[in-house]
């Protein structure tokens, strides 16, 4: 079975070991002769499924012991009805508004109090996020909502704003999980788990105890009051029984890999991997200024609104209101290694990747160029004629030349043409040592194949042993 590249936004990958536990449990959990999805939400072995999942989550997030951690349905979007509806004792919040998650969420306030949108990075298309040093906190103000990392338009807040005291509420769905946090900055922190640690349909809120009441706004609903499901464990009603099973399994996972601080280093290295490869690219280029750059999440354009319409291949579209964006995300249970191949090795829809190469080949740089060569079969034509444009839009670079050499000689080419590409590879080269060699010793200059050849295994070309015992095959001799 081949598994995809899936850089969804949510619902998101999750780790292979994960699923294979779940796929083993699925018609007999640990015994119980049931599935986890059969299974009564007040048994005994869910009882301890809910527990440990508790337990684990509060052990990764170091949570103190006056926060309650609730399992709640309804998905992150519910929280921007449930937050005012709890916590607007003096009918007034401010919001700062960085993008589309945290716009909507200052919209539904509205509808509950005076919200205030004391701070907004709109005016650029949500690309930074604003300076909160010195914020126009509202007196009367009963939180300061923030969305602290944006999905959609990949900005993220690296330092919390100055909330003057006022307590501070985080939509943190797209990087929960992914780094380590002072539970204690916050009033409440909560988060959609589809997107880093599980299936699609679930929240997860942490909230501090003292902010758990009665008191709640008038019409407030029974489910939507936070006090209901603190009393009862987050078991008022059935609860979304198999996804609190998943997410525990992925808490064990992340503690069996170090936790969030192993998360944060993978995640600083994936993130990485894709910013300096569009820092340096003359096609592709990042929509987000550099100081609120996300690790999780990535947006970037071609700059042609029709081209960025085709790239479905390199990554999804966000949605209509965005259709401009293409977006790749850098969760917790994407792999460094398959991260690294997906982006360097099958990041373009070739077709597309063809057209461009054999059309506007200057907007493509050197790596864009060698990273389409690899998607085809060695030795097709688009392999080699890939090399050859490499070649042409890059005539002074060492690489270039020297792989449009190793293709020249590989398909049987020009051999006059391949030496005239090795005169501007790096002579210190082994592969261009080797490269010389075969050709050398495709004209019958075993002597000047033997030099070559000799050189390149000196500097650690693999086939230069295996080339070096063909020369001596053809002398009738023995290598030393």
């Amino acid at each position: 079975m081949s598994r995809v590249y899936n850089f969804s936004a949510g619902p998101a990958v999750l780790p292979e070991e994960v699923l294979k536990e779940v796929a083993e449990e699925m018609m007999d959990y640990q015994g119980s002769g049931m599935s986890v999805m059969e299974m009564s939400h007040r048994s005994p072995e869910f009882q301890k499924i809910i527990d440990d999942a508790e337990k684990d989550l509060r052990d990764l997030m170091n949570i103190p012991d006056n926060y309650k951690v609730l399992f709640l349905q309804g998905g992150a979007s519910q929280q921007f009805a449930m937050i005012p509806m709890n916590l607007m004792k003096n009918r007034v919040a401010d919001y700062i508004v960085t993008g589309q998650w945290a716009k909507k969420a200052y919209q539904e306030a509205q509808k509950y109090g005076k919200a205030n949108k004391i701070a907004s990075s709109e005016d650029k298309t949500f690309s930074y996020i604003p300076d909160c040093s010195d914020l126009p906190i509202s007196p009367d103000a009963d939180y300061v909502y923030i969305c602290e990392n944006n999905t959609i338009y990949g900005t993220k807040f690296w330092t919390l704003p100055n909330t003057k005291g006022k307590l501070l509420v985080a939509d943190q769905s797209s990087c929960f999980l992914s780094e380590p946090v002072d539970v204690s900055k916050y009033g409440i922190i909560y988060g959609g788990v589809q997107k880093n640690i599980g299936p699609a349909g679930m929240v997860i809120a942490i909230i501090r105890e003292d902010l758990i009441t009665e008191d709640v706004l008038p019409g407030t609903p029974t489910m939507l009051t936070y006090k209901t499901h603190a009393d009862t464990g987050s078991l008022y009603n059935t609860p979304n029984a198999y996804c609190i099973y998943v997410c525990g399994k992925v808490f064990k996972w992340l503690k069996a890999m170090g936790g969030l601080e192993e998360m944060q280093k993978r995640n600083i290295e994936k993130a990485k991997i894709l910013y300096d490869y569009l820092d340096q690219s003359k096609l592709f280029k990042g929509t987000v200024e550099p100081a609120s750059r996300s690790l999780m999440n990535v947006p970037f354009v071609t700059g042609d609104k029709d081209m960025d319409a085709k790239e479905k291949r390199i990554a999804r579209l966000v949605g209509p209101e965005t259709y401009r964006f293409l977006l790749n995300e850098c969760y917790p249970a994407l792999r460094h290694s398959d991260y690294t191949v997906a982006y360097t090795v099958r990041g373009f829809n070739l077709d597309e990747a063809k057209e461009i190469i054999n059309t506007h080949p200057q907007q493509l740089s050197l790596q864009e160029i060698f990273n389409v060569a690899q998607t085809y079969e060695q030795g097709s034509e688009e392999f080699n004629h890939a090399f050859q444009v490499a070649a042409l839009m890059f005539p002074n670079d060492p690489t270039a030349n020297l792989n449009a050499a190793a293709m020249e000689i590989q398909r049987g080419g020009d051999l006059t043409i391949a030496k005239k590409y090795l005169t501007k590879a790096d002579a210190n080269e082994g592969a261009t040592q080797n490269n010389l060699g075969v050709i050398a010793l495709i004209e019958g200059d075993l002597d000047t194949a033997q030099q070559y050849f000799t050189r390149a295994k000196e500097a650690g070309v693999s086939e230069a042993e295996a080339n070096l015992q063909e020369v001596a095959k053809q002398r009738n001799f023995p290598v030393e």
